[in-house]
């Protein structure tokens, strides 16, 4: 993984897309998250990120090209 990408949160009702990431770790109260690529929720509505309780995702910002 490279350290130097950035990425913002999904935010709550946006659209779940192809490339993005979810954080797949047990505990969300305890664990570091354990970002890998969404597969299953594609297309859906992501949950509220403010809740311990829902998953979290993620999309990489694109850089602009000068």
């Amino acid at each position: 993984m490279s350290w130097d990408k950035k990425y913002r949160m999904l935010e709550d009702g946006e659209i779940i897309q192809q490339g993005d990431e979810v954080d797949a770790c047990n505990d969300g109260w305890r664990d570091p998250p354990e970002w890998e690529k969404a597969k299953r929720c594609i297309g859906e509505p992501a949950p509220n990120p403010i809740f311990p309780a829902h998953r979290k995702y993620r999309r990489l910002i694109a850089e602009a090209s000068h």
